[in-house]
């Protein structure tokens, strides 16, 4: 009830989609949704599989635009701990400002932690 995002599906917040019906949403409409504004917006799409993942995920949780901002085009190779970094302290100054905001922490660190994970497996294929 106390998400900023207000009702979400999918990764889909009524805030970021306000006509939409969230409650009735289907994946293959998040996925349309996601292909259009968060992919590409993102800048993922722009990155090599699978550390693109992380610049994704990161647009789906806290804005393609904050997400795309973050990635540091000057690397040779995409490093997506550093990256990932970024979104950590992002969540502890969230919270610093906001301390109500702590009970979300093991979730937003467990994501992460996820998402590590899975890229470090693709990395090995």
């Amino acid at each position: 009830p106390d998400d900023p995002g207000g009702e979400t599906k999918w990764g889909i917040s009524k805030l970021a989609h306000p006509d939409l019906d969230i409650e009735n949403l289907t994946f293959e409409d998040a996925a349309k949704i996601y292909a259009t504004e968060y992919w590409p917006v993102s800048g993922a799409n722009l990155l090599p599989y699978p550390g693109c993942a992380a610049v994704f995920d990161t647009g789906v949780n806290v804005g393609p635009e904050r997400a795309k901002a973050w990635v540091d085009w000057g690397f040779p190779e995409f490093d997506y701990n550093a990256y990932l970094s970024k979104r950590v302290n992002f969540y502890i100054d969230r919270i610093k400002k906001k301390p109500a905001k702590r009970k979300y922490l093991a979730g937003w660190m467990a994501r992460i932690g996820d998402l590590k994970k899975f890229i470090e497996i693709e990395s090995q294929n």
